[in-house]
């Protein structure tokens, strides 16, 4: 609130955001589980539970982040948060290491909300004598696919958790005039995965593009692919340092959301590897930026 002192009565919008995601290797670097002592401080535990024997494989993470500042009687936005989609303002409220699950979603669900709901205003009064209110109006949103599916009883990951349309659904005309769920739009729209995909797309293209074929049949074909993907893969790792569409263990690949923001932040690189047209390249960046501006 400080160089705020504009108005009277000023609210502060956030939105209360639940992040979740397992824990896994980043860029090029291994993952490590570092078995451990680890104190798990938890509100809802009995301090006698806060100390136990855990480790670092996966991650639930709930942060807030503030989206607006409104003076109320002028109804003027005093600041805005302009990158309402980064996780640059995103200050961590609770960490669990546990592993994420329809139960374990719920629950913090819960637990969440019932903090919005207790939530009070908060009387701030300065050296000036100016006194000021300040309310909060939380929201659960910007949440990664899995806990999306979770809260909107979207039975499958294959679905949208808007108009529920699958992968069948969504190679067809028809399927763009499927009826939305508005009521699903309050939890926000995580666009990591169109990135992801959208890379992948590109990634699909570049292996085959001396074939001309999509269809990938015979022998000779199928060795003409993989040495084209293998140089592929080794001028990324050369010039952009990165490991692109290496299986982990256990499951997926190494093509994360870090992986394709580097591949479409550098669109000539990208394009000299992979013979794609550059301009290709930037109008799906273009695409992405507009899904991920918030």
């Amino acid at each position: 609130m400080a160089g705020n002192e504009a108005g009277h009565g000023a609210i502060v919008r956030n939105r209360d955001l639940i992040d979740v995601w397992i824990e896994a290797p980043r860029g090029n670097r291994k993952q490590v589980v570092y078995e451990k002592i680890l104190s798990l401080i938890d509100i809802t535990d009995e301090p006698s539970k806060h100390l136990k024997k855990n480790n670092d494989e996966f991650l639930f993470l709930i942060v807030m982040t503030p989206l607006r500042l409104i003076d109320m009687e002028t109804n003027k936005v005093l600041w805005k948060n302009e990158s309402p989609s980064s996780t640059l303002y995103c200050r961590p409220i609770k960490f669990l290491f546990k592993k994420e699950n329809a139960d374990l979603v719920r629950n913090t669900e819960k637990e969440i909300i019932t903090k919005i709901e207790n939530t009070i205003p908060i009387e701030i009064k300065t050296k000036e004598g100016h006194s000021y209110i300040i309310d909060v109006d939380m929201m659960l949103t910007m949440l990664d696919g899995i806990v999306g599916d979770v809260l909107s009883e979207t039975n499958s990951t294959m679905k949208c958790i808007i108009c529920g349309a699958t992968p069948k659904d969504m190679n067809t005309l028809a399927g763009i005039n499927r009826p939305p769920n508005v009521d699903n739009y309050r939890f926000g729209l995580s666009t990591l995965h169109c990135w992801i995909r959208f890379f992948e797309c590109l990634l699909h293209i570049e292996y085959r593009l001396p074939i001309k074929s999509w269809q990938v049949r015979g022998p000779e074909n199928k060795a003409i692919v993989e040495a084209n993907k293998k140089r592929i893969q080794a001028e990324f790792r050369a010039k952009l340092s990165l490991l692109v569409d290496n299986p982990k263990p256990g499951y997926g690949s190494s093509n994360d959301g870090n992986t394709a923001r580097i591949f479409f932040h550098n669109p000539q690189t990208s394009s000299d590897i992979t013979g794609v047209d550059r301009e290709l390249i930037e109008k799906f960046a273009i695409i992405l930026g507009v899904l991920a501006s918030g």
